[in-house]
């Protein structure tokens, strides 16, 4: 079941008045997992955070993706800058485009001469 953009916000409120941190970056969630007094429920608003994150993250590697193609940018330069092969910044990119609009488009992804 995906959170709505309204349940996660709620999480991240609930969070930051509970510590009393209005920036929540992953340093400050990775803090609450580590220290034994962070209340159950702040965990669980920390996981929900740590979701959204994800979700922004994941969006904004993939526009960066396109419009580094779109650019220029060569496979194989993605591939390093990402840490991965050419063809494994091929799939980000097509997994990014799956998760986006939720279906596979078969060309998505496909090379266009350019490596």
């Amino acid at each position: 079941m995906a959170l709505t953009e309204q349940q996660m916000q709620a999480a991240s409120d609930r969070l930051r008045e509970s510590t009393g941190n209005a920036a929540l970056r992953p340093i400050d969630l990775l803090s609450l997992a580590r220290d034994e007094q962070t209340p159950l429920s702040d965990r669980i608003d920390a996981l929900t955070v740590v979701q959204h994150m994800r979700a922004d993250l994941e969006r904004a590697e993939h526009h960066l993706l396109e419009s580094a193609r779109a650019g220029g940018a060569t496979w194989g330069a993605l591939g390093a800058a990402l840490g991965v092969s050419r063809q494994g910044a091929e799939r980000r990119l097509l997994r990014g485009q799956t998760s986006l609009d939720g279906s596979r488009n078969a060309d998505a992804g496909r090379r266009t001469g350019r490596n």
